[in-house]
């Protein structure tokens, strides 16, 4: 089998390419995602990019704002503030309601 060999993107091509996706979705983008736009496999990015590797994913640790974690907290709190919220009002009850002399 005859191996294709295709150059790599240069580093300036790569960095350029993350500006283009983060303006794109708003976001750095994954190295996936990275290596997808790049026409790169992801292990092949990885092996010959690993400093840049490094550097996304310090960028996405680094807390800016809300993450998935943070908000799936919230989302918990919330729940349970309405369900105290409910159980404590008073119609809450599970009697039935009075019947309206309408």
């Amino acid at each position: 089998m005859t191996a294709h060999r295709h150059p790599l993107p240069s580093r300036t091509d790569v960095h350029s390419t993350i500006d283009s996706l983060t303006s794109e979705t708003g976001r750095r983008p994954s190295v996936l995602a990275l290596a997808t736009r790049l026409g790169l496999a992801n292990s092949t990015f990885r092996r010959n990019y690993p400093d840049i590797c490094a550097e996304l994913a310090a960028i996405a640790r680094t807390p800016s704002g809300t993450t998935a974690a943070d908000a799936y907290s919230k989302g918990q709190a919330t729940n349970a503030r309405l369900r105290r919220n409910t159980a404590t009002s008073p119609s809450s009850s599970n009697s039935p309601s009075p019947p309206s002399n309408a």
